[in-house]
C-alpha cells in the first residue's frame, strides 16, 4: 500500500489555475507559469480538485466523495491522496 507522508494539511488549489470543462473532462493550466502543460482530470479527478478549496482534509474530501456516490471509504481514501499527491507534485495545489 502506497504511504503518502506530504499530504499532511487541506489542500488548496493554486489561484492562476484556469479551468476549461471540455466534456466530461476538465482541463487545467497554470497562466503563471509558461512552462505549464494543460492537466486533463476526468470527472473523478474533477470532483477532488473541485474540493481542494482549503476547507478538507484529504480524509474529508473521501468522505464527502464516498458518502455521495456510495463507494466503500478505503478505495475512495486511496484514489484521493493519490489524486491529491499528483495535483501537488505538478504544483496545481498545496497543502495548507
Amino acid at each position: 500500500m502506497a504511504t503518502f507522508p506530504g499530504l499532511i494539511g487541506r489542500p488548496l488549489s493554486k489561484e492562476s489555475v484556469e479551468e476549461r470543462q471540455m466534456d466530461d473532462d476538465l482541463c487545467l493550466f497554470d497562466v503563471e507559469n509558461p512552462e505549464s502543460s494543460v492537466h486533463i482530470l476526468n470527472s473523478s479527478a474533477a470532483v477532488v480538485w473541485y474540493l481542494c478549496d482549503g476547507e478538507h482534509e484529504v480524509e474529508s474530501i473521501a468522505s464527502h466523495i464516498a458518502l455521495t456516490f456510495a463507494r466503500p471509504y478505503d478505495g475512495v481514501l486511496t484514489d484521493v491522496r493519490e489524486t491529491v499527491d499528483r495535483l501537488h507534485r505538478l504544483g496545481l495545489v498545496r497543502l495548507q
